[in-house]
């Protein structure tokens, strides 16, 4: 689904590509595999900042920092921390 929503580019679709991110990551997170999802990850909150979808920004940028603290990359969250600004208009939690 996520590769349908992608290749359609839709500004309707952007909550929805981040519902179905938000999933992905907890399935992986669950399964024990997030350490493999993390390139996805940055590839969509690339794609997200590019195209100005401020709901995958803030939903894709929480579950980076999830998943770098989850393994103690510290650093690494810092860093996007420091790199990548949140969406002003959306709320963290």
């Amino acid at each position: 689904m996520l590769a349908k929503i992608e290749t359609a580019n839709r500004r309707s679709l952007d909550n929805y590509s981040a519902l179905l991110y938000y999933y992905l990551a907890r399935i992986n997170e669950k399964r024990g595999g997030d350490l493999a999802i993390r390139e996805q990850l940055l590839e969509a909150l690339n794609r997200a900042c590019v195209r100005g979808d401020e709901m995958g920004q803030s939903t894709i940028f929480n579950l980076l920092l999830r998943n770098y603290l989850r393994h103690s990359h510290l650093e690494a969250a810092y860093n996007l921390i420091e790199k990548c600004n949140f969406p002003e208009g959306k709320s963290s939690n």
